[in-house]
């Protein structure tokens, strides 16, 4: 944003904190003119995709499994599972899906660090995105989940015909 600034100093930014469904109806809705999503995408949003991100298995550093190259997902329907709320987990939902199984949920959360911190203190385990563990990994093992998960982020905008040209220029500049 700094960087875009510079080259446009008349450019506002406003931040609008929710998830994936908050944000692809306030694009839709006219709310936000860019927003940061995960694909695929069900609605009616222009999509560039930008990074790959991997979902991993987060751990107590003390767990019996911590060792482990990496981590089985279908140990998720039997160790006890940290989450956040099922509408709002559509990472771990996917993996679970993929994986055929149930998770063994015992404790829901609406925080991704509060999530970490109840893992880290031994109240069971969760998956997490890597770019959520920046910096939040020190009290924690973490191991890739086998098989390997990923999510994909992509900026979202309304379909350019509806898009301000500011906008459009800004996601090509994000995606440089």
């Amino acid at each position: 944003m700094n960087e875009f600034k510079k080259l446009h100093n008349e450019v506002e930014f406003g931040l609008i904190n929710g998830n994936y469904d908050d944000i692809s109806k306030a694009l839709e809705e006219g709310v936000a003119d860019i927003g940061f999503i995960t694909l695929p995408c069900a609605s009616n949003l222009k999509v560039y995709p930008l990074i790959k991100d991997r979902i991993l298995s987060i751990l107590p550093k003390t767990h019996p499994l911590a060792n482990l190259e990496t981590f089985p997902v279908d140990k998720f329907a039997t160790e006890p599972v940290i989450s956040l709320p099922e509408e709002t987990d559509f990472d771990s939902r996917k993996v679970f899906k993929n994986a055929n199984i149930s998770p063994n949920i015992v404790y829901r959360t609406n925080d991704d660090y509060a999530m970490i911190s109840m893992v880290e203190n031994n109240l069971g385990i969760c998956l997490a995105p890597e770019l959520i563990l920046k910096g939040r990994t020190e009290n924690v093992k973490v191991l890739e989940t086998n098989p390997p998960s990923y999510r994909t982020i992509a900026i979202a905008i309304p379909y350019e015909k509806h898009a301000n040209p500011l906008t459009l220029e800004l996601a090509d500049y994000i995606l440089k």
